[in-house]
């Protein structure tokens, strides 16, 4: 059961929960059919249309150039019409089950017609984790009882807007059409259609390919951006009519759009030429090599077992194929915040690809070093030198309208350096850094020069003004704590890539200067100001300010405060929020655990309990954040109550926004709420740390992490830990701050005593 979730209802957030993605494309979890539905269709990572921003009060340096995805002709469309009367599922018994072992989604209907006869319809549907651009559909028609007339209508359709609000999560939308048709090639039951959007120069080409098994008749039909390949047969008792659907999807900016046709050919005709079953095969292998590297099992509690691996699962679908391209909020599962990426990926994704599929997260970076041009070009546009990465985005070009709670986030560079050096740390690679990632950490290092200053009024410390942290509740700010630990991490490691290149490859180091024109004096003013900066402080209360100014303002009255306006953004003006003590999402707190070196025991303590009595959780990025540091500051109950929250976000819907999409980043976040929270794991620095805690509701926790080509086991238990190296020659950890040496095939077993000093093994 803990592999599968199952469902007999169409309801708006189920097609979130039930779609099927690779990463590069998802297909929502709407009926084959075509209704009911919400936002029905095919979501394709990155490609979108742009779109100008009208401000209707101008300043300088505002962003400029919206950005939307755009969805594609919708290929799961098979609509099934029996003895003239089309399939009504709300009226039939249906029941699907979304396989995560195997990444398939299945279904089945049966239902009665009106002249007496029992139908039964069985699908199944995938995207593929083997062919990027394909998506395979399997749907079978099979009279039961007495006889029909059926006919299946496989089409390729035009997406149809959901309806816009004012919720400033979804998505918005287009007032008209963003495709404009340009082809159509017709070859028997296939049918390849090329489209161009129409301002930011993107073509694509979408095409399906149709075998049908039983059907005595079949007629192709293209007219505009639309297509349909229509099979007859008249059924009796047992006879079946079968479809099997092959949909390709290609994409590509400034290319001619009888190339992106010819490609979709060649994906049609390799599915086609290999079968549904083989296909799906070849997928549900790459599937299961995923879940043995990246299974988290819980034991004693299998409600939180399946929730554990619906997430796993939904972070596989967000990442797996993307090849070159960002996670969006949403992954590909819904258009929600317009198919934008943010920092979310590389706090909260990062970390779980680090462990588990190094060559994703290496993915994922280097489409931000493919960014770093257009960064570049961002930072003088507002004043600056070095680099600044947008706040949202899908090509670079910062989509954020609201500069208050987008460009203001400053730190989204530090994120975005202290992903690279996490991942070069834990994955021990050098080339990569050497290639792409120095340039990254150099050039948003440089930044914070320019936007930072030595304060006289603060005896010479570094600060930084007007800018927003994680928070959007509290907004352009000065010295924000978040901020500035960041900033300070993001300074050290510059200089400290900067002057090992010195000493281990000279000539590398060399390069580098003469590309981007960095200096010795340059280096030291990093040292000088990652050493002098400034982090606000209360002593009497024993914490870190969020920022500056923030015990300043006037509590919220949370009492005061019914359920109904929550999320407090959708129902208070963003100034009645920015002027009191209150929070969206874990600020100074996350802080707390990225650069935990920065804090004391007691003042990460004192820094939670202050600051978790304000935090509304009105983000999906705040609950899992929360379980890590309540594990670590000793509040077992509240990490698991967290830890609840956070899993169960999109199963149960609980920010009411899932059918818009699957939380990609509190996916991520439940990785750490387990791994980071209750397995205790701390690698910042490159050595692997961890401080087991199972909760006393669970009998048992087992999870896998990769650190430079070793992977290791750790098996936690009430009464012991046990660690095994599965893959590698050797490793020193630590255990709840002890010495670990870890060989093969010696697991190392590590009580939970009264007195921990006999929890030292002996060397194997």
């Amino acid at each position: 059961m803990s592999w599968l979730i199952e469902d007999a209802g169409h309801g708006a957030a189920q097609e979130s929960v039930f779609a099927v993605g690779n990463g590069y494309l998802g297909v929502r979890g709407a009926p084959e059919e075509g209704a009911p539905a919400y936002d029905a269709g095919t979501v394709l990572n990155g490609f979108y249309e742009s779109w100008p921003i009208v401000y209707p009060e101008d300043a300088y340096g505002l962003a400029r150039t919206g950005q939307t995805i755009v969805a594609p002709p919708d290929g799961s469309i098979v609509r099934l019409v029996v003895d003239g009367e089309p399939l009504d599922i709300t009226t039939a018994r249906a029941a699907r089950v979304l396989d995560m072992r195997a990444g398939v989604l299945r279904r089945e209907v049966e239902f009665a017609t009106p002249s007496g006869a029992r139908l039964l319809v069985c699908s199944r549907r995938l995207a593929s984790l083997v062919h990027r651009n394909l998506v395979a559909i399997d749907y079978e028609v099979t009279v039961l009882d007495g006889a029909a007339r059926v006919e299946l209508s496989s089409e390729l359709r035009p997406h149809e807007e959901a309806m816009a609000d004012d919720d400033p999560r979804r998505h918005k939308g287009f007032a008209e059409r963003p495709l404009d048709p340009v082809a159509a090639e017709t070859l028997g039951s296939r049918v390849v259609l090329s489209l161009a959007t129409r301002r930011s120069g993107l073509t694509l080409a979408c095409g399906m390919h149709n075998d049908f098994d039983g059907a005595a008749s079949v007629e192709t039909s293209v007219e505009g951006d639309a297509a349909r390949v229509v099979a007859a047969a008249a059924l009796a008792t047992g006879g079946s009519l079968r479809l099997r659907k092959y949909v390709a999807y290609h994409w590509a900016a400034g290319t001619a759009p009888g190339d992106m046709a010819a490609r979709a050919h060649r994906t049609l005709d390799r599915a086609a030429a290999a079968g549904y079953d083989a296909v799906e095969h070849a997928h549900s292998e790459r599937v299961a090599a995923f879940w043995e590297r990246s299974d988290i099992q819980v034991d004693g509690a299998p409600e939180v077992q399946r929730a554990v691996r619906f997430n796993l699962f939904q972070l596989m679908q967000a990442t797996a194929r993307g090849d070159g391209l960002g996670v969006p909020a949403k992954g590909v599962s819904g258009r929600g915040y317009e198919g934008h990426y943010f920092w979310d990926a590389e706090i909260y994704v990062v970390p779980f690809l680090i462990h588990a599929n190094p060559q994703w997260a290496k993915a994922l970076l280097r489409m931000r070093c493919a960014m770093l041009p257009a960064a570049r070009r961002r930072a003088r546009e507002v004043g600056h030198r070095g680099a600044l990465f947008p706040w949202r985005t899908i090509d670079g070009q910062e989509a954020s309208a609201w500069y208050a709670a987008g460009t203001a986030q400053y730190h989204i560079n530090a994120d975005v350096a202290y992903a690279m050096h996490h991942y070069n740390r834990v994955s021990g690679d050098l080339a990569f850094l050497l290639d792409q990632g120095a340039e990254v950490l150099v050039e948003t290092a440089r930044f914070w020069m320019e936007l930072g200053f030595f304060s006289e009024r603060r005896d010479g410390q570094f600060c930084i003004h007007a800018v927003t942290g994680p928070d959007e509740y509290t907004t352009v700010v000065d010295d924000n704590a978040y901020t500035n630990l960041l900033a300070k991490e993001n300074l050290e490691v510059a200089t400290r890539i900067i002057e090992w290149l010195a000493a281990a490859d000279p000539r590398a180091q060399a390069a580098i200067a003469r590309k981007l024109g960095l200096t010795a004096d340059e280096v030291e003013g990093w040292r000088r100001a990652a050493e002098h900066m400034y982090v606000p402080r209360d002593e009497r209360l024993g914490i870190v300010l969020q920022d500056e100014r923030f015990l300043e303002r006037k509590r919220w009255d949370f009492v005061g405060t019914p359920p109904e306006k929550h999320p407090l953004l959708l129902h208070f003006h963003p100034l009645e929020l920015y002027r009191h003590q209150v929070i969206k999402q874990t600020d100074v707190v996350l802080a707390t655990y990225l650069v935990g070196h920065h804090f004391s025991a007691e003042e990460k303590r004192r820094t939670f309990d202050y600051y978790d009595d304000l935090t509304t959780g009105d983000s999906t990025l705040s609950a899992c954040i929360q379980s890590v540091m309540a594990s670590e500051v000793g509040h077992p109950e509240a990490a698991l109550h967290y830890f609840n929250a956070a899993a169960s976000v999109d199963l149960d819907d609980l920010h009411g926004n899932t059918k818009d999409g699957i939380h990609v980043a509190s996916c991520g976040g439940t990785w750490l709420a387990l791994v980071a929270g209750f397995g205790g794991l701390r690698d910042f620095d490159g050595e692997v740390r961890l401080t087991p805690q199972l909760p006393a509701e669970w009998t048992g926790l087992r999870f896998r992490i990769e650190v430079r080509g070793q992977r290791i086991e750790v098996d936690m238990r009430r009464t012991a830990t046990t660690y095994r190296l599965l893959e590698g020659a050797g490793l020193m950890i630590e255990h709840c701050g002890k010495p670990v040496r870890l060989r093969p095939g010696v697991p190392v077993l590590m009580p939970v005593p009264a007195d921990e000093e006999a929890a030292l093994p002996e060397a194997a």
